[in-house]
Parts: structure tokens; sequence; C-alpha cells
């Protein structure tokens, strides 16, 4: 049985995948976050849309602002997105 967030991980890297593939967005330039429980995703920064995996999501805590999980770095704009879902 699938989690919720593993559920919600293979959405969004649908989402991406889809809009690159229709032309939507290019290059580096799109991002993509959401949020569960206490968790945001963010889409790591310098990925494309086209090649985005779910390891591609820099995992921050909405509390605490700090990377919890993830290799990756968050993109520059990550601190309005964790202010847009406090």
């Amino acid at each position: 049985m699938q989690t919720e967030l593993t559920q919600k991980l293979e959405e969004a890297v649908w989402i991406a995948h889809s809009l690159f593939e229709r032309g939507k967005v290019s290059g580096s330039t799109a991002n993509m976050s959401f949020r569960t429980g206490n968790r945001v995703y963010i889409t790591a920064s310098g990925c494309s849309f086209g090649r985005l995996t779910a390891e591609d999501f820099a995992v921050m805590d909405v509390r605490t602002h700090q990377v919890v999980s993830g290799d990756r770095k968050p993109r520059k704009e990550w601190p309005l997105r964790l202010a847009i879902y406090e």
C-alpha cells in the first residue's frame, strides 16, 4: 500500500513531466512545492521538470525553516513558500 507521501511525490513528478512534455516549462526555470504535515517539499535548485524525480525535492520544516531531509538545496524563494504554507 502506498503512503500518502509517496503518492504526493509521484503525482508531483507526473505533473512536472506533463508540463515539460507539453512545453509549458523549459530548462530549470519552473518550481513546485507541497506541504504534508509540518514538512514542505520544494523542488531543489537547478532541477528540470523534464528529469524530475522524487529525490529532487528538498524537505523543510515549516516551524524551524531548516532542511530536514534530502541532499538537495531548496530553490532560493523557499522563505516565500514557507510563509505561504504557514
